[in-house]
Order: C-alpha cells, then sequence, then structure tokens
C-alpha cells in the first residue's frame, strides 16, 4: 500500500506541473497521475536499453554534424504550401488535403496529389510543375531567417567543437544556394549536398553515405539534425545518430525511426544540452518541479 501511495502521490506531482506548465487540460490531471510515473520510468528505462544515458559521451565522439536545411535550419513549410496552392489554382485544381510526407521533393508531392486528385486536368508534367512550383517558392520566400538558436549552436560546433559541418538536403541546388544566400550561409558549411546532386533522394540513404564518403568518416562518426520522417529515415539507414527538430505537428513522434536519439523545439542551448549527462538533465527536471512548488 505505501508503494501505491507512492507513486499516486509523484503521479500527481507530476500531473500538476504539466498542467501548470506545458498547458494540459485540467480534466488530464487524474490521466497523468496514474500514467505519469509510469511514463517517466519507462523513458528512463528506454535511455538505459539504447544505451544512450550521456550526451556528452556520445557527443564526444563525432567528428562531424550533418544538417537538413528545410524545416531544419528554416521554417520554409509554409511558403512550400502556398506555393503548391498558388499553382494549383494556376491549373484549376483546388485545395487539397496534405497527407503526403514531409521532406518529399516537389516532384513527388505533385506525383502524390495528381494521383490523389484524378480529377485534376493539366498539361504539364509532373516535372513542368514541380519546376513553376519551385520558382514560386523563391519569389515567395525572401526574409529567410534561421531557427532559434542556430547560429550560435553554429558557432559551438565550429570554434568550440572544432568539428566538420555540413548540409544535405532534398532541395535542388539551385533551391538550396539561394536559400543559403538568403539566409546569410553560404560560406558556413564545409559541403553541401542537394538533393538533384544523387541517384537518390531521402528516404535513401544515399545522401548521407555520399557525405561520410566525401568526409572520409564513418556513420558511427557523425551526427544529423533532421525534422521529418523522411530525413531521419535516411539518417538511420546511414547508421548515424539524430536528433530531430520537431515541432510537435504534421507528423507523430511515434512514427520515426526507432532510436532517434532526442526531439527538441530548436537549437536553443543545444550545445550546453549535448554537453550533460542524462542523469544531470533529470536532477535540473526535479530541482526545476521543487522551484515551481510541485515537488
Amino acid at each position: 500500500m505505501t508503494i501505491l501511495y507512492t507513486y499516486l502521490t509523484l503521479g500527481f506531482i507530476y500531473a500538476m506541473y504539466i498542467w501548470l506548465f506545458a498547458g494540459d487540460p485540467w480534466w488530464s490531471i487524474p490521466v497523468n497521475t496514474v500514467g505519469g510515473p509510469f511514463i517517466f520510468l519507462r523513458e528512463v528505462v528506454r535511455g538505459y536499453v539504447r544505451k544512450k544515458l550521456s550526451p556528452s559521451k556520445m557527443f564526444a565522439s563525432k567528428k562531424a554534424v550533418i544538417f537538413d536545411l528545410d524545416g531544419t535550419i528554416i521554417d520554409s513549410q509554409p511558403f512550400r504550401n502556398q506555393a503548391m496552392d498558388n499553382m494549383l489554382k494556376t491549373i484549376g485544381g483546388g485545395w487539397v488535403t496534405r497527407t503526403y510526407s514531409h521532406g518529399l521533393n516537389a516532384v513527388e508531392r505533385w506525383e502524390y496529389i495528381l494521383h490523389q486528385e484524378p480529377e485534376i486536368n493539366t498539361e504539364f508534367t509532373v516535372e513542368e510543375l514541380a519546376e513553376h512550383t519551385k520558382t514560386e517558392y523563391l519569389k515567395l520566400y525572401t526574409e529567410v531567417e534561421a531557427i532559434p538558436g542556430f547560429w550560435d549552436f553554429m558557432h559551438y560546433l565550429k570554434n568550440v567543437k572544432k568539428v566538420k559541418v555540413g548540409l544535405a538536403t532534398n532541395s535542388d541546388r539551385n533551391v538550396a544556394d539561394a536559400m543559403l544566400k538568403r539566409l546569410g550561409a553560404s560560406e558556413i558549411f564545409d559541403f553541401v549536398i542537394a538533393g538533384d546532386e544523387v541517384k537518390h533522394r531521402k528516404p535513401s540513404p544515399e545522401i548521407y553515405k555520399t557525405a561520410a564518403k566525401k568526409m572520409g568518416l564513418k556513420p558511427k562518426d557523425i551526427l544529423v539534425f533532421e525534422d521529418t520522417i523522411v530525413g531521419s529515415t535516411a539518417a538511420h539507414k546511414a547508421g548515424m545518430d539524430t536528433i530531430v527538430i520537431w515541432d510537435g505537428e504534421d507528423e507523430e513522434m511515434e512514427d520515426y525511426p526507432k532510436g532517434i536519439y532526442e526531439f527538441a523545439p530548436d537549437f536553443v542551448e543545444m550545445g550546453e544540452t549535448l554537453e550533460k549527462e542524462y542523469v544531470q538533465r533529470l536532477e535540473e527536471g526535479v530541482a526545476m518541479m521543487k522551484e515551481s512548488g510541485e515537488a
């Protein structure tokens, strides 16, 4: 009985913390009270099973970091969606449900849309539609800014850790170059590999295997930052540790490949996070709860 009381007490503390600081509705309190400690313990056990309790040890072995571009470094999805919508209006199509996987290139998106919406009648080929969409996207997305924390993290990687830094994107080279120029990041990467420079784009691991070969490194020496299931699958198949920059929308966490090292909303304090022991981070979380009066 004592064990049950202790479990429920810890669960209530967890539930109140989630309610007050994570924005869950009040009716989630009983659910989190019962399930909270189990979820917490499950994540700890999963961490041990995956042998990834120590970010500092994992990161200390890395000799290179590779970033995806769209959705990882820049928030381009709204502009890509708008470019698709504008082209749909041009060819007489209406609004479509975006059920295709994020991370696909424009040709693959148009193939999916035309398959799902056979009533759309157009004289354009999918390649022509993709090219027009790319032009529209470049016209729309002119004020390009990095995801929060990216520049500080890049400074940390290049000047503190002194590791190689690359970019591997499904976007065509001319689009990637344009976005990097607008971002002011044309010269910061040691190399850039674009989707039209490999035979098979993500989710094929080819682009990441090509990057590893280009640097003369083994997959275990490389850390990847991705945002989509498509990109994460490519990195996972290439045998590289992956951190997902995840907004909590569009794609579900459980649909990502198993073994994703971490899900983070942005790059804020990413360098500090990677230097910390897992246990230290748990202790900081407990201390935060105590400061809030919930423990």
